[in-house]
Parts: structure tokens; sequence; C-alpha cells
């Protein structure tokens, strides 16, 4: 199904339909619901930043897990606007978990440090610096604008496959220590089908 949004075209995949009527009645909807929540401000904050720079064609896909910007056309943006484009999305998310965090203590709740938890683990996963996260884009924007010859960060599969590797190698450690790695395990795995 698709709406329109003034300049914006939503797509509402019916993946994410039946996964949206599966996490609004199931046990554990609210944490669901607050992880599709963080995940679609932070497309919302790029959003914002494409439309104040006047681009268009662009869509914003709704599916299982959050959402995604299509379109909008990153590459034509001078690196100056496209590295505020880039980190506009984990900023939101980093400034959502510093209010969260300071509420959760005032407040002593556990939700609200759970959605502190989850948008402060977005800003953090979106910052690592692969080709296709905003961390990537924003390197690339840097080394742009400062005329980098920083050759490793240039060639982007390679740097994606050797940050991956770190991710594997730092999850089989925390899991040897006896750590909870499955998120760096479930991240490093999709990143992993993302580059390839």
């Amino acid at each position: 199904m698709y709406l329109k949004l003034g300049r914006v075209k939503i797509h509402v995949s019916f993946l994410f339909a039946a996964f949206f009527a599966a996490a609004a009645t199931g046990t554990r909807g609210e944490r669901l619901m607050t992880v599709f929540a963080s995940a679609l401000l932070h497309e919302c904050a790029h959003l914002c930043f494409l439309l104040s720079y006047g681009k268009t064609g662009i869509g914003l896909e709704l599916r299982p897990g959050g959402a995604k910007i299509t379109g909008g056309g990153y590459e034509t943006l001078p690196y100056s606007q496209g590295l505020a484009c880039a980190i506009a999305g984990p900023a939101v998310n980093a400034l959502i978990a510093a209010g969260l965090f300071a509420a959760s203590r005032i407040f002593c709740s556990e939700r609200l440090f759970y959605a502190a938890a989850v948008n402060a683990a977005l800003a953090g996963a979106n910052l690592i610096p692969l080709s296709f996260l905003d961390g990537g884009r924003a390197l690339m924007c840097v080394l742009a604008i400062k005329k980098s010859r920083f050759v490793f960060f240039r060639n982007t599969k390679r740097t994606d496959r050797a940050i991956i590797a770190v991710m594997f190698v730092a999850a089989a450690v925390l899991t040897a220590a006896g750590r909870d790695a499955v998120f760096l395990l479930v991240f490093a795995l999709y990143c992993a089908v993302q580059s390839s």
C-alpha cells in the first residue's frame, strides 16, 4: 500500500502490516514498538534534512524491524550537506537516549530505560563506518571535504569486510568471556549480508 505525505511517498508493505498487527497484540509488543518508533524517528531525521535541501522523489519504506529511505539522492548532495544528512539520524537517537536516560533515573522507570538503551544502540550501531551505514556515509563525506588520500577507507568493500571481521571476533571474545553477545552477532550477520 502506498500513501503520499507532502513530497514523500510512503510504502507500507504487507509484511510490515502483519508485523505491526502481531507486535500490537503480542506479549513483547511494547518493546517491538519501541524499536520501530526509534528506527522511524531516525529515518525521519534523515528525511527532514533531505527535504530541507530540496530533494524530491523521496520514499519511506515501512518494513519489519524499522523504516528505510528510498530515492532522495544522498549521492547528489554537496559533501557538507551529505555529512549533515548522514549524522542527523544517529544524532536524533543520541539526544532521545540522553533524555530518556535522565527521565528513567528521575521516575525509576524500566520502560524508559529500555527505550533509552534502544536509541543509544541504534545511534551507536549506525555510526560504525560501514559504507551502507550512516557512519560510512559520514566518513566518506569528511574524507572528501578534507581531500584525504587515506586509501584504506576509500576501498569500501575491503573496509567493510575488515570491520565486519572485527565485529565477529569481538562477538566471539565476548561469548568466550561469558558475556551476552547475541545483539553484536546478529548485527554482524546483518552487516555481512548487506555488504555482500
